[in-house]
């Protein structure tokens, strides 16, 4: 399982390194490879392989025929499939690069989503958890996250 948030700064070459508590899961799960799309402008969402096959079947029996076709028009625009290297480097490919204005020296967050992985830009990704954060213990009480977006 993902949990947790690591910082990770893109190298020379586009890639970043894969925290190593979760390169450790990524190789159990699916040997290193890993399908990176984006369904959102804000992340990328990177599946083990295994994982990602599970996604497509859920997405092929969506009832809702125009959101399903909207979302194969996404994975279609940005998919792509690597394998994390012996050192835990992972690439992005140049459309990945392009659509989520990715360049050498750029922090990124890499952060556990469960059964897979969203990479935010560090300081988006900053203030989106500084926001969704509560001002008390409010949410043991009473859940307000209608409206909230992840």
């Amino acid at each position: 399982m993902f949990i947790g948030n690591f910082t990770t700064k893109v190298d020379g070459k586009g890639r970043i390194k894969i925290p190593s508590k979760f390169r450790k899961e990524l190789f159990e799960i699916s040997n290193g490879e890993v399908v990176m799309v984006m369904f959102a402008k804000d992340r990328i969402n990177l599946y083990p392989k295994k994982v990602w096959k599970e996604e497509l079947v859920k997405i092929s029996r969506m009832k809702d025929k125009r959101l399903k076709k909207e979302m194969m028009l996404l994975i279609s625009y940005t998919v792509d499939e690597f394998v994390v290297d012996n050192q835990g480097r992972l690439g992005f490919s140049q459309k990945l690069r392009d659509t989520f204005n990715i360049n050498a020296g750029d922090n990124l967050s890499v952060v556990g989503n469960f059964d897979y992985i969203y990479i935010y830009k560090e300081d988006y990704f900053e203030k989106l958890a500084k926001n969704l954060m509560f001002e008390s213990d409010e949410y043991l009480d009473e859940p307000k996250l209608d409206g909230l977006k992840l």
